[in-house]
């Protein structure tokens, strides 16, 4: 997987001048694929609505253990729950996911008795390709899953790869049912949930110390917590503790590719190591092709390195591995933004919204491509939107200050200054759209020195366009090694 050879042989993916035709591209690939598969989420059958963690669970993990067969592909987590509690039928399923196959089934667990009915259907004529029902002790979760996917893969006639899988060894059932609810909360997405998946992969962690998975889970929530503006304190633990981690999850299980993901993202956000980070993201994509996560996160650190059309093949991919997803689909827009396609970034975050008018993200990067664009009124409006939708993320309110200094609103950004004492990269966020240059850097400065970071995208962010000729700026990027 080399530079070059991704901009030659996948330049279909890149930008030409107008999203829809990037997207309409896109999209006819996708159907080209006939080994492809959404497993939808399980039913919870259990009398108790708080098992629902375990038939989520289920679906996932089969859905992980899918996702590491080369030849097939297996839409992500995040588009195949979309469909939770509906009742949309299964052709219109396999339409809005562009899959030709799809897995659902129920869990129902008592008495330490595990029952789960699945089936394999093909969406383009309904026929079932295979189902079967598992009723067995609790115990024996881990060779239903095994069994389940095996089916599933002979089914479709894809070669299956049982040397990793035969190589790892099981979890602890206790510890598995942790990790399961961790994985609930992770999900969710808010500073609430992350610390609260935090608290149950550590749990996790200490009932099985060998369970890569857990490990790797709780990389994952550390550096999410460290680095998408949820903390304002105690960043450099949550590195530290986010990186022995994802060191622990690749020692364990080298082949995890979920643990080779967490491990770039330490390094991308938070160690600064861009040669190191590249590698770990390359062999995660190559040890779990369907991972979405890791071509988004791979397409965010290569934008932030300024290579604007890799960045677009690699969420070109993330996208229809995930098609459905909300932040998969604004970090398009982000992409776009940072390669100052403003137009693009402006469609593609309506695209979001038309999806979900209440996403903070997608808001959050309208704003700012309308504030690129001289459009502060409209900017204005999408970032208040984004700081009522997610108070809890201060990167938002110092973005909004920023665009108050730009509107001319100073008394509004100063207000919002005031707000952000010792927190130096969202003050000099602020500071830039006041026009106050030479603070601006030194806050910068300290951010660095604080290992802010958000500072890894000091190169490609347009918001510091002002910044860019001084050379103390320039003194920044070269320490951060984003530029010689």
């Amino acid at each position: 997987m080399h530079r070059h050879s991704h901009q030659k042989s996948e330049s279909v993916y890149a930008y030409a001048g107008e999203l829809n035709d990037w997207w309409n591209t896109r999209k006819r690939i996708d159907t080209k694929r006939p080994n492809s598969i959404a497993v939808l989420p399980f039913v919870n059958m259990s009398s108790d609505p708080d098992s629902e963690y375990f038939s989520d669970g289920i679906a996932e993990e089969l859905i992980n253990n899918l996702s590491k067969i080369p030849g097939l592909k297996v839409v992500a987590r995040t588009s195949s729950f979309q469909f939770k509690g509906k009742n949309d039928g299964l052709q219109r399923v396999g339409e809005m996911l562009r899959v030709s196959n799809v897995v659902e089934g129920s869990v129902r667990q008592a008495d330490g008795r595990l029952r789960i009915t699945v089936r394999l259907v093909d969406v383009k004529n309904g026929f079932q390709l295979w189902s079967e029902t598992y009723s067995r002790r609790m115990k024996d979760v881990f060779a239903i899953q095994e069994e389940i996917a095996r089916k599933v893969v002979s089914s479709l006639q894809v070669t299956l790869a049982s040397e990793r899988s035969d190589a790892v060894q099981s979890p602890s059932l206790h510890a598995f049912h942790l990790y399961l609810k961790a994985r609930y909360q992770a999900s969710k997405r808010t500073q609430e949930s992350l610390r609260k998946a935090v608290d149950l992969f550590q749990q996790a962690v200490s009932s099985d110390p060998s369970y890569a998975s857990a490990h790797a889970g709780l990389a994952e929530a550390y550096a999410l917590l460290a680095s998408g503006g949820y903390a304002t304190s105690g960043l450099e633990e949550l590195a530290s503790e986010s990186k022995t981690a994802a060191n622990n999850a690749v020692q364990l299980e080298p082949s995890l590719g979920e643990a080779h993901a967490a491990l770039a993202l330490v390094q991308f956000r938070l160690d600064w190591n861009w040669q190191a980070c590249e590698r770990e993201f390359r062999i995660a994509c190559e040890l779990n092709p369907s991972f979405a996560t890791a071509h988004h996160w791979f397409a965010l650190y290569l934008a932030a390195m300024g290579r604007s059309e890799e960045a677009l093949v690699m969420i070109g991919r993330a996208q229809n591995l995930d098609p459905l997803s909300l932040i998969i689909a604004t970090a398009a827009a982000r992409v776009m933004h940072f390669g100052k396609q403003y137009d693009a970034a402006i469609a593609q975050c309506q695209r979001v919204l038309d999806m979900e008018p209440h996403f903070a993200e997608a808001h959050l990067d309208l704003g700012m491509a309308y504030l690129e664009k001289g459009e502060t009124d409209n900017a204005i409006q999408h970032l208040k939107k984004a700081a009522e939708l997610s108070p809890e993320r201060i990167l938002v309110l110092a973005l909004l200050g920023h665009a108050y200094g730009r509107a001319g609103n100073k008394e509004a950004a100063i207000e919002i200054l005031q707000k952000l004492e010792s927190m130096s990269f969202h003050r000099a966020l602020v500071l830039t759209g006041l026009g106050r240059t030479p603070q601006a850097i030194e806050q910068l400065e300290r951010a660095v020195h604080k290992r802010s970071s958000p500072v890894v995208y000091l190169k490609v962010e347009p918001i510091w366009a002002t910044l860019r000729a001084h050379l103390r700026f320039k003194k920044l990027l070269r320490t951060l090694q984003l530029t010689k």
